[in-house]
């Protein structure tokens, strides 16, 4: 996050320390355990990661020590892979490079969700997003990539949003909002909110958010 334009923008202080400091998803914090990866994950092991090394890089997440023992306060749910089909890709390419990997924690069955906020979402609908059009404008789409990812989470937070990879033999654990918690959605939609609101009175331009969509007209 620009936290130059935020500022001066006149964005909220409680948006700007929370975004500095990252989000407190948590209502309660429980004894760390840790539960078992889906099979999903065994089938694409080096494939899940190879994204969790491209997640670090960017400081998404931190990986531990490979072998190094489970950090005592460190909570490990069971990671899943989803793979589903890119729009457009070719079909005869490999399976890699038509496909997409996303990887989930399952903080349900590791009992995260259970203990996490609750954040109200209010994402925006088609209609919001036609009502904005004139005569022969068109509608455009901006996908706002690894997006729960943009969000930061605090330090008790990250301890519960932990993960094993298999095919490294290390611990690693999410420093920002990950697929899978409860709230994520609702911290994402609240920050994008006042972020489109900064967008709107400096340059006019009006968006509309659904999850990680932005919708405008031209």
């Amino acid at each position: 996050l620009n936290f130059e334009f935020l500022e001066r923008e006149g964005t909220p202080p409680e948006f700007l320390h929370t975004w500095k400091n990252g989000w407190e998803l948590m209502e309660r914090i429980e004894p760390a355990l840790e539960f078992p990866n889906h099979p999903s994950v065994a089938d694409v092991a080096e494939r899940c990661y190879r994204e969790r090394l491209r997640l670090a890089e960017l400081g998404k997440v931190q990986l531990f020590e490979p072998g190094a023992q489970k950090p005592e306060l460190l909570h490990v749910s069971p990671s899943a892979a989803v793979i589903t089909n890119k729009a457009g890709a070719d079909p005869d390419a490999a399976w890699e490079d038509r496909t997409k990997l996303r990887l989930v924690l399952d903080l349900k069955r590791g009992g995260v969700n259970r203990d996490a906020k609750h954040l109200d979402v209010n994402f925006a609908s088609a209609d919001k997003a036609v009502a904005l059009m004139s005569q022969y404008d068109w509608l455009y789409v901006i996908d706002f990539a690894d997006f729960f990812y943009n969000w930061k989470v605090c330090e008790d937070t990250a301890w519960k949003l932990g993960f094993y990879d298999a095919f490294s033999n290390r611990y690693g654990r999410y420093l920002y909002a990950v697929f899978g918690l409860t709230c994520s959605p609702g911290a994402s939609d609240a920050s994008l909110k006042v972020i489109l609101a900064n967008l709107k009175r400096s340059t006019g331009i009006t968006l509309v958010d659904w999850v990680d969509d932005l919708i405008g007209s031209a």
